[in-house]
């Protein structure tokens, strides 16, 4: 909350706390100790409110100019104190603190929400310690990190690899988000730069394999497959190594992760699993589908979003029971595939699916059948 906003609560919360400081002013010139008694009540006050609003603890030099001002302006009002509280937030606000020195380049520190931050820059953390003021001119990049864990994994990790592999890996990140308009989890910024440093350490001793998922992966995650492209392109250009699609399709596995929140064992097993599905309906259905066309992108869209639910225990399980008996008796033949398709899932992975989410499948592979609408 910021002290403008506090102005009406440090009034209300305050007011019988002034009406005895204007008393105490009146006396000021009889008895010295009621100087020192209303400069410590102001102090108080003041420290109140630092804390309603939030400042941190590097605010705190700054409590030396409130004093001061009320030292030699006494009489002023509430309102005085508050446009003051305010100048104040506005300055704090603009003032970053390194919170730690990840090394010459890199550093950490908290935004106004109290976000771990990870900032990048030539020269940003030479001869700094935590505590110092951040040298917003150095600034090249910043990321938000989702706590001090990964802060502390994403040190540990720096330490190890060149400088080079991490800007890499934050102007891949750049693109994704300009190109994909998704929000990915700040874990990206780890994975993605451990793997871009293990994947060329490979390339150098000639360890590169094909990705058994490549055509599962370019076909049911063509904007994440893009920006997988794209990041051989700068590879290529900074690194010089040019390396085969198949990483394209690894590196974009990495933003589906970030993007769906699923570990990397559960997003193959997802992307197989896809698959799979697709087949089952083909062989039922006695067609091929366009994974390219409108209505076959639904339903793998679906599935993706099922496989998700599935793998993070939280799949669909309506009791309109009434309803779900409506569709069923609908689509009989459609909903008979999804009943394979979940005998399938539930022999192979281990997971029994609810009537709901066999309901909807059933009206996926409905839609996907050509020339029949709904």
């Amino acid at each position: 909350m910021r002290v403008w906003q506090c102005q009406t609560l440090f009034l209300n919360d305050c007011a019988k706390v002034w009406i005895k400081i204007e008393k105490l002013l009146t006396y000021l010139e009889i008895n010295a100790k009621i100087i020192l008694t209303v400069e410590r009540t102001l102090l108080w006050i003041v420290t109140i409110l630092l804390g309603k609003t939030g400042f941190r603890k590097s605010s705190y030099f700054l409590w030396d100019q409130v004093y001061f001002f009320y030292k030699n302006n006494f009489m002023k009002k509430a309102n005085d104190l508050v446009k003051l509280l305010y100048d104040i937030d506005n300055k704090i606000g603009k003032i970053m603190i390194i919170n730690k020195v990840i090394n010459n380049n890199v550093l950490s520190t908290h935004d106004e929400n109290n976000r771990e931050i990870v900032l990048m820059g030539k020269g940003i953390g030479f001869q700094k310690k935590v505590g110092d003021e951040v040298a917003e001119d150095k600034i090249e990049k910043r990321f938000v990190l989702d706590s001090e864990d990964e802060v502390g994994k994403f040190s540990e990790l720096i330490e190890m690899i060149p400088h080079n592999y991490l800007n890499l890996s934050v102007d891949i990140i750049s693109y994704a988000q300009q190109v994909m308009s998704k929000r990915l989890s700040p874990s990206i910024y780890i994975s993605l730069t451990d793997h871009i440093n293990f994947l060329l350490e490979r390339s150098t001793k000639g360890e590169l394999f094909e990705n058994p998922l490549f055509n599962e992966i370019k076909s049911f995650y063509p904007s994440e497959y893009l920006v997988g492209e794209k990041a051989l392109e700068l590879i290529e250009s900074e690194a010089g190594i040019k390396l085969p699609q198949d990483e394209a399709a690894s590196i974009a596995l990495h933003f589906v992760i970030a993007e769906y929140n699923m570990g990397m064992s559960d997003t193959v097993n997802a992307t197989t699993m896809i698959r799979e599905c697709i087949s089952i309906v083909e062989k039922e259905l006695g067609i091929k589908l366009d994974e390219l066309g409108l209505h076959c992108s639904r339903f793998i869209t679906h599935l993706k979003f099922f496989a998700q639910r599935m793998f993070a225990g939280e799949l669909l399980d309506n009791q309109d029971q009434e309803f779900l008996d409506m569709i069923i008796n609908k689509y009989p033949k459609e909903y008979d595939i999804s009943e394979k398709i979940s005998q399938f899932v539930q022999s192979k992975y281990g997971y029994d699916i609810p009537k709901e989410e066999k309901v909807y499948l059933a009206v996926y592979i409905k839609r996907i059948q050509p020339h029949i609408e709904i």
